[in-house]
């Protein structure tokens, strides 16, 4: 369970590299070059907290004795959460709204808050 949880911070960090990333080179996003299509399926998978590798290992464990865990319920909810914010954030950068969506991914801001909350909680369900 330890190397799960572990893969599981691992995929968590990776995504919130890319969505930094997006944000952060996001003038390569054209509104005009960008069809509309497109960009609501990646938003409505984005959205989505269990079809991301991490979340198709949580929503595994929900039978199981480690989903019987007081922290996975806590991960649950801070992984849904993560998604909407990182849905939202690149719904911004769609838009053209870069501004807006880079002041999401400041350190300080609750994106960021709430994805260490959600690696704090997966460290302690690790070490439970």
């Amino acid at each position: 369970m330890i190397e799960e949880i572990e893969n599981a911070i691992s995929v968590h960090m990776a995504w919130l590299k890319n969505i930094k990333t997006v944000v952060l080179v996001s003038a390569s996003i054209s509104k005009k070059n960008s069809d509309p299509i497109i960009k609501k399926k990646t938003i409505t998978r984005i959205e989505s907290d269990h079809q991301c590798v991490f979340g198709k290992w949580l929503y595994q464990q929900r039978e199981s004795d480690a989903g019987k865990s007081i922290y996975y319920n806590q991960t649950v909810i801070l992984h849904a959460h993560f998604h909407k914010q990182a849905a939202n954030i690149l719904s911004l950068t769609f838009e053209g709204k870069k501004s807006e969506a880079r002041s999401l991914i400041l350190d300080n801001s609750d994106f960021i808050q709430s994805s260490e909350k959600l690696i704090e909680t997966l460290n302690k369900w690790k070490d439970n």
